[in-house]
């Protein structure tokens, strides 16, 4: 079975090539303090055994793109400009780097966000991932 975290780490790879973005560990940070930055993690899943011992693993990764509050205006105008990018990487490479099977479906938010106890405004994109499953 795939690993989410190996296309968790394909994702954040493509948001810090994006101009501007230059937070985005693999791993969730404890707390917000550089922005913007990314946070990409497995959220839900959906198991779809197709024969014995083989099945589809259907994954849901959020990836949060988190702009400071501190000049409204100004955040929410990059945040837009960094939409389209990030959906032009996806399109470009749909297996994220041979992690996934293919992208099924990405699904998107705008508006105010919360990491932590930190208010942020942003995005949430909803990737649903296609994992082939076989038995052990």
């Amino acid at each position: 079975m795939a690993n989410p975290a190996d296309a968790i780490a394909k994702i954040q790879d493509k948001w810090l090539a994006i101009t501007g973005i230059s937070n985005a560990p693999d791993e969730p940070p404890e707390s917000a303090n550089v922005f913007p930055f990314v946070a990409t993690f497995d959220r839900s899943g959906t198991l779809r055994p197709r024969s014995y011992g083989w099945g589809q693993d259907v994954v849901t990764i959020y990836s949060e793109l988190h702009m400071a509050r501190t000049l409204l205006t100004a955040a929410i105008s990059a945040a837009y400009g960094h939409k389209a990018t990030f959906l032009q990487k996806l399109l470009s490479d749909p297996t994220l780097g041979g992690t996934v099977s293919t992208i099924n479906e990405v699904r998107y938010t705008f508006g105010y966000l919360n990491w932590g106890e930190v208010k942020t405004v942003g995005y949430r994109f909803e990737i649903d991932v296609k994992v082939a499953v076989l038995a052990a």
